[in-house]
């Protein structure tokens, strides 16, 4: 990827993400015909110090864990309801808004048809995390965060040799890079991947979102762009005591 200072090309996107809701659309932006909620794996702890014997690192699928827990799946599940909380700092959810460039790799063939312009993108890189340490003079100012630009396209991030190439302390399975945004040209599509969120969520065409749905790869939800994303807004599963799965 290279950074780039046309911030304007970005305009498009932030002057529909609303504010302060915690919202949807707060990621993503309004106006879409559907919207996706993908849920983030989660690494297992034994990854955490680890991989594996062929190099990569084992995670968890959300439904495994609210099965051993006594929770509940729905559209608005919160990973640390799932494990019980009632903080979203305690307990190894800290890094769950991290975008794995493998699961984007995943996406990304799907959301090339969904575009006329998939060698055209654009990323943008949270400039108080990821984008920090990238180079620009200029930065896309959003209603909530400000972002460092870049171009890119989508066999770049089919092959997720990006990563690595922006951060050299990244480690593939277990990096710290992640974009927070991603869409192209014709603005077909929106990825917003808020890093106070444990999930990506996708506003884009009525196909599109039908078939990462249909897709079983991914843990995935449909939502409304006024649905609340934030860490206490699942109702359905509560604070619990601490004999829950938790690491």
């Amino acid at each position: 990827m290279q950074t780039t200072d046309d911030v304007e090309r970005g305009a498009w996107l932030t002057q529909r993400m609303e504010q302060g809701t915690g919202s949807v659309s707060e990621t993503t932006g309004t106006g879409f015909d559907a919207y996706v909620r993908i849920l983030h794996p989660v690494p297992s702890p034994d990854s955490r110090r680890e991989p594996t014997h062929d190099g990569s690192w084992s995670t968890r699928r959300w439904a495994d864990v609210a099965t051993r827990n006594g929770r509940r799946m729905h559209r608005l599940v919160q990973w640390g309801r799932l494990l019980g909380l009632d903080d979203p700092d305690k307990d190894g959810t800290s890094d769950v808004g991290w975008l794995d460039p493998g699961l984007l790799a995943a996406l990304a063939p799907i959301l090339e048809e969904a575009t006329t312009t998939p060698d055209d993108l654009f990323a943008g890189f949270w400039e108080g995390g990821n984008g920090q340490d990238l180079p620009r003079r200029r930065v896309l100012d959003g209603p909530w965060r400000s972002y460092v630009l870049a171009r890119t396209d989508i066999d770049e991030l089919t092959a997720t040799r990006w990563a690595a190439a922006m951060d050299p302390d990244h480690i593939d399975g277990l990096g710290t890079i992640s974009l927070e945004l991603l869409w192209p040209e014709d603005h077909a599509w929106a990825l917003g991947a808020e890093i106070d969120f444990d999930s990506t969520v996708i506003g884009g065409s009525r196909a599109l979102i039908d078939a990462i749905l249909a897709d079983r790869r991914f843990e995935a939800y449909e939502v409304a762009e006024d649905d609340d994303l934030t860490w206490d807004s699942d109702t359905v599963n509560r604070p619990a005591p601490a004999n829950l799965e938790r690491n």
